[in-house]
């Protein structure tokens, strides 16, 4: 028997290894690993006192509101018939359910089962549970969240009996591949590594003459003297964000200052439309106010610090709606947390 006990455990630990190693990596941030600690209570008949518990938690996301996710927990209660203490293993299999309303304030609910093990000196038991909770993660940046968990345990010990789970963990989430960022060569921002050349020119087109048969050819004129042919001069910016942030970043001041002095350059530039992009993390209508900001603190710094009139900056935001790449990886998120801006003029 107690080798069944035994085997029985390990076999619940390989079903968790597997259940993540079999799934097959997507590029978003699928991943989550979660150390955590906390406090673990036994009903006061169940021979076994209240104590503290730690261990590891690992997830996978299917989507932004469903992760799937398997841990293991170790505990020392104190057997009160023997009065030493039990090593005890805990292991769940859970569904938590990620209520996506607040930007980085997730709640969630979470149900699963699983396994608890309790060996002391002269007896080994083990027994399988139910569990269901709630908890909630806080995220720090893009990739680490605090979180907090509760869980109500119902575990079959020959009748049910109910124990109580407390934890409170730092999670770190992973798996997005490096990805390159394909945009359109018809675009007028130019994406960031390419610190947007400040002016372009357009040659001018070359006088072609039409084809026509010997009989028709006039004959060739003198030569005209040269005209100067117009030139399209352009300016452009691309203003990188960090995550969940509308500050300037020192990187884009320059770019910002070459932009003013286009402007002011030419004074027949009357209106110049600043854009403001989020990636897809969080609510839309959060979303939609972040990318704002965003275009106001481009609008307020070319303004404040460069002199340009207000009279001549309007602002459009767009939230989500119009990435420059998928929200898929990290890389493509960085690139869409942007303010952009351009202007042609003719010479």
């Amino acid at each position: 028997m107690i080798s069944f006990k035994r085997n029985s455990c390990w076999l619940l630990l390989a079903l968790i290894f597997l259940t993540f190693a079999a799934t097959p990596a997507l590029s978003m941030d699928k991943y989550s690993i979660t150390p955590f600690a906390g406090y673990y209570g036994f009903e006061n008949d169940e021979y076994y006192s209240d104590t503290g518990i730690g261990g590891a938690a690992l997830g996978y996301t299917l989507e932004d509101n469903w992760t799937i996710e398997g841990s293991y927990g170790f505990m020392r209660p104190r057997s009160t018939m023997e009065g030493t203490d039990a090593n005890g293993h805990l292991l769940r299999a859970e569904v938590l359910y990620n209520i996506r309303y607040w930007d980085k304030f997730i709640p969630f609910i979470a149900a699963g089962g699983g396994g608890i093990f309790l060996d002391s000196n002269e007896y080994e038991r083990s027994s399988a549970i139910l569990s269901y909770g709630a908890g909630a993660k806080y995220f720090l940046t893009e990739d680490w969240a605090v979180r907090g968990d509760i869980r109500h345990i119902l575990a079959d010990n020959q009748r049910p009996t109910n124990q109580m789970l407390v934890t409170f963990g730092l999670t770190y989430f992973f798996g997005s591949p490096k990805t390159s960022i394909a945009v359109s060569s018809t675009s007028l921002i130019q994406p960031a590594e390419q610190k947007s050349t400040f002016i372009q020119e357009a040659a001018p087109a070359p006088d072609t003459p039409p084809l026509s048969s010997p009989k028709e050819r006039p004959a060739a004129p003198l030569a005209p003297a040269a005209t100067a042919q117009p030139t399209t001069v352009c300016a452009e910016i691309d203003v990188k964000f960090d995550f969940d942030k509308s500050a300037i970043k020192p990187a884009f001041t320059t770019e910002l200052e070459r932009f003013a002095d286009f402007i002011k350059m030419h004074p027949s530039i009357h209106e110049v439309f600043i854009n403001g992009h989020t990636d897809s993390t969080g609510p839309v209508e959060y979303n939609m106010g972040l990318s704002k900001r965003r275009a106001a603190s481009v609008r307020d710094y070319l303004i404040q610090k460069s002199g340009l009139g207000a009279e001549k900056l309007s602002i459009q935001w767009f939230g989500p709606k119009d990435p420059v790449s998928p929200n898929t990886s990290k890389a493509g998120r960085a690139q869409n947390r942007r303010a952009t801006a351009g202007v042609c003029v003719e010479e």
